[in-house]
C-alpha cells in the first residue's frame, strides 16, 4: 500500500503510526513494526498536548532521534483540524508569515497561549537511548542564519 503525502489522513495513522517516504519523495508506505530505530524519511502520526491540556492529532516530520538541537529548528508539524491538515511553518520556510503560530491559532480558533508550548512524545514510536520528548515554542529565540541552516542541514545528512 502506498499513498501520496497530500492524501494522508489522520485515520491512516491509527493502524500505522509511522510512514516512510519512497524514493520519489511524494509517496509513502506504512511501516508495520514499532518502535523504529531509523528516523530518515519518516512521518510520525502522534497526539501532542497543547498548552491548555487538549490533545490533538498531528503529523511530525524531520525528527532526528539523536539531535534535539536539530529538532528545535527543523521539525515540521501538521495539525488535524476538522479532518484537514494545517501546517505550522518554520521560521525559514517560504510563506512563514501566512503560516506562523499566530495564523495557526486563528485557523484553530484558539488563543495562541492555549496552544503553545506544544509537548510531543515519540518514545513509543522510536527506539534508542535518546530523548524523544520535546516542545515546540511559538517562536524560537535564537534563529539560525541561512548559512547556519545550510551548514546544519548538510552536517546532519552525512
Amino acid at each position: 500500500m502506498k499513498k501520496h503525502f497530500n492524501k494522508l489522513k489522520p485515520s491512516d495513522f491509527e493502524k500505522f503510526p509511522v510512514w516512510e517516504f519512497l524514493k520519489n519523495g511524494c509517496d509513502l508506505t506504512p511501516l508495520k513494526k514499532s518502535p523504529y530505530n531509523n528516523r530518515e524519511n519518516r512521518v510520525f502520526g502522534t497526539n501532542v498536548t497543547l498548552s491548555c491540556g487538549i490533545t490533538i492529532k498531528t503529523m511530525i516530520l524531520n525528527f532526528d532521534v539523536c539531535n534535539t538541537a536539530y529538532n528545535k529548528h527543523m521539525i515540521s508539524i501538521y495539525f488535524e483540524v476538522n479532518n484537514k491538515w494545517i501546517e505550522l511553518h518554520r521560521y525559514f520556510d517560504a510563506e512563514y508569515e501566512e503560516n506562523d503560530a499566530l495564523e495557526l491559532s486563528k485557523k484553530m480558533n484558539m488563543d495562541i497561549d492555549d496552544i503553545f508550548p506544544i509537548k510531543y512524545d515519540l518514545s513509543t514510536l522510536v527506539e534508542g537511548n535518546h530523548d524523544f520528548n520535546g516542545t515546540i515554542q511559538k517562536k524560537i529565540e535564537h534563529q539560525l542564519s541561512l548559512d547556519e541552516l545550510m551548514e546544519y542541514t548538510i552536517k546532519n545528512q552525512l
